[in-house]
């Protein structure tokens, strides 16, 4: 319970936040719904009484009027209430929800971006964003509601409560087995959507699989369509299965149970009134017996629906956990500012990383210094750390041991080590947008200026194929508009890397940045990264399968099993006999043969 109250003070406090004015005008019509409905069983009660008088002739039938008056006036005021409630309720729950997601991102945003590579971790996001996108809403209205379901039931009991105390008790002990039948319902509920939520998900990975252009080509080539399509099916029919024996054990039977218990309660309190009606009509009237009617199936109603409204804040804490856990969530180290350049050197002192929930070391023992004007490529098998390396040196990833220094200070532990930095990597994101803008969001922070983003496309080979396109820089991409372009997968490569140069950072980090250009664009790419490097002072890192690639780099870090094993000059590590000249070899190997067989 105590959960629920906190969940529930958490909703409130943002609908006071996101409208003040608007949050206590809800709260007030609701009440006054409330009240008005206890109202109307009252003045029915009164009508039926004075129109029982009237036919015995003790009465004039103009003395129903009053009460016939303040029904009718009640009906309006309820159907009036009831029209405004939606529209202004949809007004608060819109603001509550953008200031939700907001607070999300935010929370989103502090999470380390290696702690974000995880699955669970992507799985808690991922349940956040569908509790405030699809399941908040149902928890929103209840606390809206549930301030008047108090109040409606608390008056209608009373109103009982004057006639005889069995009437409200009997009520209420009708009233809280249903209750606490679907409690039981809704943590079994609860129970199926965590046990479905991975499966699920893989299950949109299938069905997404064969609707994506992309993958319906190569699911086409290799005739895995229904094996895909079989797979999607299959996560489907165990759904249903799940969720029919759930109805079968939890909704059938509970609410069979459900209309039993409320249908014998019912029939034993109208045969209680009549009773009364009979044994002592000196203090009942033909008016308890319309009161009770009503008000019993209106205080059962009530009851359940107080406390069906308090099941969805129940809901919002156990399906909202991850949303609260997450924005209440306090990160080990505030982010520091990065620092201010221009940058000298970056030194790197006994380094170690490793991921959450692995027992082996990605980096140990890393110990380098790179200099402005510099640039330094990094080579070695897959999994030997090339990438990890980099995200460390960015800052993204916090050393688990050791320290980074620039200019000799130490940097922050936790955000970026610069002010700015220019990176491709080779998971780059083709932003369904202008080709404009996924140019200027390497650095989103300033005004996008034209001419930086057409010199930042010709440095990366782009503006050929830019102008070719219909509206050239203002040309959506994607597919997500009717008149978007979809672009080759070298084309996006060219925009990821003209953003890198867009951003003229202090660091720059080329992460496999040729795996769809060809051998002239790549040679041109190269040409302009060198010229930033070593005429702007900044520092370079280019990460490479093709050792070729980093044979123009001022110095070639060779990295295996997450240590540096050698660190030298093309010239010094050719002439070496180590890795990189094996690497080397291997290769040379491959293009020799390749011209041999021709």
């Amino acid at each position: 319970m105590k959960k629920q109250l906190v969940t529930f003070l958490d909703i409130l406090r943002y609908c006071l936040s996101s409208g003040r004015l608007l949050t206590v005008f809800l709260f007030t019509v609701n009440i006054l719904w409330a009240f008005l409905n206890t109202l109307q069983v009252w003045l029915t009660g009164q009508i039926v009484r004075v129109l029982t008088e009237v036919l015995s002739a003790d009465t004039r039938l103009t003395a129903c009027l009053p009460y016939v008056a303040g029904w009718i006036a009640a009906l309006l005021a309820i159907r009036l209430i009831t029209a405004a409630i939606p529209y202004e309720r949809s007004r608060l729950y819109a603001r509550v929800q953008k200031k939700m997601m907001r607070d999300l991102m935010e929370a989103v945003n502090r999470i380390p971006a290696v702690c974000q590579e995880g699955s669970e971790e992507q799985m808690r996001i991922g349940r956040a964003l569908e509790f405030v996108n699809r399941r908040f809403d149902s928890s929103f209205r209840s606390m809206i509601v549930l301030v008047s379901g108090f109040a409606s039931m608390v008056s209608v009991l009373v109103l009982l409560g004057g006639y005889s105390l069995v009437f409200p008790l009997v009520s209420v002990a009708t009233s809280l087995p249903i209750v606490l039948i679907r409690l039981k319902q809704d943590q079994a509920m609860y129970a199926m959507y965590q046990k479905q939520y991975p499966a699920n998900n893989l299950g949109s990975y299938f069905l997404n699989s064969l609707t994506t252009k992309d993958s319906l080509i190569e699911l086409e080539i290799f005739g895995a369509k229904e094996l895909f399509l079989d797979r999607y099916q299959a996560i489907t029919r165990d759904n249903i299965r799940q969720r029919t024996r759930y109805f079968i054990q939890h909704v059938l039977h509970g609410n069979l149970f459900e209309s039993l218990l409320i249908l014998s309660g019912n029939i034993f309190l109208i045969l209680y009134a009549l009773y009364l009606l009979t044994a002592r009509p000196e203090l009942y009237q033909i008016d308890m017996l319309s009161v009770v009617i009503s008000g019993v199936m209106s205080a059962q109603e009530a009851v359940i629906g107080f406390a069906f409204n308090g099941k969805y804040i129940a809901e919002a804490t156990m399906y909202g956990s991850d949303f609260w856990e997450l924005i209440r969530r306090k990160t080990d180290t505030d982010k520091a500012e990065p620092a201010a350049g221009p940058y000298h050197t970056l030194e790197l002192k006994d380094v170690s990383f490793r991921y959450p929930n692995r027992e082996n070391h990605q980096l140990e023992g890393i110990n380098l210094t790179l200099r402005a004007g510099e640039t330094v490529g990094i080579v070695g098998e897959n999994g030997s750390g090339k990438s990890t390396l980099s995200k460390v040196i960015l800052g993204l990833y916090a050393p688990l041991k050791g320290e980074i220094r620039v200019d000799g200070i130490l940097a922050p532990p936790s955000g970026p080590t610069f002010d700015r930095v220019s990176s491709v990597f080779q998971d780059y994101v083709r932003y369904e947008l202008t080709v404009g803008e996924n140019i200027w969001f390497g650095a989103p922070h300033e005004e996008p200026k034209k001419e930086n983003i057409r010199r930042a496309a010709g440095e990366a080979d782009a503006d050929g194929f830019i102008g070719q396109l219909p509206m050239g820089y203002e040309t959506t991409l994607g597919s997500l508009l009717p008149d978007s372009v979809q672009l080759s997968g070298g084309q996006w490569q060219k925009l990821a890397v003209a953003r890198g140069f867009y951003a003229r950072g202090s660091l720059l980090v080329l992460d496999e940045p040729n795996a769809s250009m060809d051998v002239m664009t790549e040679a041109s790419v190269y040409r302009q990264y060198y010229e930033q490097i070593r005429g702007m002072g900044r520092i370079g890192i280019l990460i490479s399968h093709r050792l070729g690639s980093t044979r123009f780099c001022d110095r070639i870090l060779v990295l295996k099993d997450g240590r540096i094993v050698q660190d030298g000059s093309f010239e010094e590590l050719i002439h070496q006999e180590g890795l990189y000249k094996s690497m080397y070899e291997a290769q040379s190997q491959w293009y020799q043969d390749g011209n041999e067989n021709k």
